[in-house]
Parts: structure tokens; C-alpha cells; sequence
């Protein structure tokens, strides 16, 4: 290789170095202005206003914070009435994380969920599957979940969910609640998204109460659930409910 061929590969890899100093400069920078702006009762308040959108009802948190270079954590984040027992939720810390595979790593700390079923509809609305799940099984969480395969990455911990009926009362339980989603790598199955499933202590529609629930599965394409792995206390069969395994989704312990 020439000299002047030496020159120009070394000006190429410099151009190459400069660029990205470059958008790490730029990425800093725009970093610093959302990170002000979320400090600002202007930024709080957007922040405040998508989230009241998405969840068709208002929401609220008390403060927002940045990871470099593309993460948020929002603290408290809450429905307006959870406080006063009504329908709705309340997370005590919410991570998101954008990247590349999974696109969004989401994290939820110690979600607790008040459902409400009036005998028509569910409360708050935009959670009706959820409302339905421990009258349906397993495959029903993996359904919910579809729509995120391959693009995001749950991690739930410690989580408690109340079904309530009126004027019946409480329905159904789940305390100490842990989740977690996302997608797995399977030879011909690029939507394959594994599961896993825990609950301290659950109780059924029926009454029922089973404790130290774990499951864990996957879906892909039209496959609902296949079992990977379960503990000895998770109910099977035909009236395994949702927080078991039916026989046909079941393996050999």
C-alpha cells in the first residue's frame, strides 16, 4: 500500500473517530436539555399528560430521572383515586430502557392493581384482560402479551393484584407477584417469547389458595404455552385454573 493510500485509509478511520465523538457530544448534550426539562413543573406535567393519555384516566407520579444514554425512571406513579381503595394502580418505581434487541426493557417495582368488575365491564378499563385472567389460563397472559413479541422485555417484582366484584367483594387475590417477558432465541420461531411466572400466594375465583407458584414457558406463533418448568405446588389437569398447567400444556415432572 502507498504512502498516499496509507494517507487517506488513516484520514477515513480519524473521520470515522471524529463522528462519533460527535453524536456522543450531541447525545450528551440532548441528554442534559430533557434531563432540565423534566426538572421543570412544564416537563413533570407532560410526562403526566402522556401517561393520563395512554391509560385513558389521570395519572400521576412524583419525580422523574434519566440514565444515560436512553433510560427513565419514574417514581410513585400512580392513578388519581388509588389512594381513597378505588380502582386502579399504583408502581413504586418504573424503569424504561430503550436499545436495540429487545427495543424497550421495561421494569416495574412493587406494582399494586385494584380491579373492579361492575357485572358489565372492568375497572380501570384499559386492564379488562387483565380482569379476565383468573377466569381463563395460562395462555391467556401469553395472548396479552403478543402484541410485545420481540420488541419488549418485562421484569415485574414484587406484585399485588385485588379483583373485586360488586357488591360481591373480593374475588380474587395475588400477593408477592413477579413477572418477566421477552423474547428467547428459537431456530425457526422468531417470535418465540419466554415467560416466567411467581406469586407468593394467590387465591381463585373458586377459593382456592396455592403458594409458591412458579411457572415458566414459552409461546410462539400459534403455540398459547408450552411448559418449560413448574414447582411441585402449581395445580394441573383439566381444572388447573390459571395459576396451572393443563394436561395438554403440561410436561412430565
Amino acid at each position: 500500500m502507498g504512502e498516499e493510500q496509507q494517507g487517506q485509509v488513516r484520514g477515513s478511520g480519524g473521520g470515522l473517530r471524529r463522528g462519533v465523538v460527535t453524536l456522543v457530544i450531541i447525545g450528551a448534550i440532548l441528554w442534559g436539555f430533557a434531563f432540565a426539562a423534566l426538572r421543570t413543573r412544564g416537563g413533570h406535567d407532560f410526562v403526566a399528560k402522556q401517561l393520563s393519555e395512554r391509560f385513558e384516566t389521570q395519572v400521576q407520579f412524583e419525580r422523574a430521572t434519566l440514565g444515560f444514554p436512553l433510560g427513565i425512571t419514574l417514581a410513585n406513579v400512580a392513578t388519581l383515586d388509588y389512594a381513597d381503595g378505588q380502582s386502579g394502580f399504583h408502581v413504586d418505581e418504573t424503569r424504561l430502557h430503550v436499545g436495540m434487541h429487545p427495543l424497550v426493557r421495561v421494569r416495574l417495582l412493587r406494582p399494586q392493581i385494584n380491579l373492579t368488575y361492575d357485572g358489565v365491564v372492568w375497572y380501570p378499563t384499559n386492564f379488562a384482560a387483565l380482569g379476565e385472567l383468573p377466569f381463563r389460563d395460562l395462555g391467556a397472559l401469553s395472548e396479552a402479551c403478543a402484541a410485545w413479541r420481540g420488541r419488549v422485555a418485562l421484569a415485574l417484582e414484587g406484585g399485588t393484584v385485588y379483583w373485586h366484584g360488586m357488591p360481591d367483594g373480593l374475588i380474587a387475590s395475588a400477593k408477592g407477584v413477579g413477572f418477566d417477558v421477552g423474547p428467547v432465541s428459537l431456530p425457526g420461531h422468531p417470535d418465540a417469547t419466554f415467560h416466567r411466572l411467581r406469586a407468593a400466594s394467590v387465591v381463585e375465583p373458586a377459593g382456592r389458595q396455592t403458594d409458591n407458584v412458579s411457572i415458566e414457558w414459552l409461546a410462539a406463533g400459534p403455540q398459547r404455552y408450552i411448559e418449560i418448568d413448574r414447582a411441585s405446588t402449581v395445580p394441573t389437569g383439566d381444572d388447573a385454573g390459571f395459576w396451572g398447567v393443563a394436561d395438554d400444556h403440561a410436561i412430565e415432572h
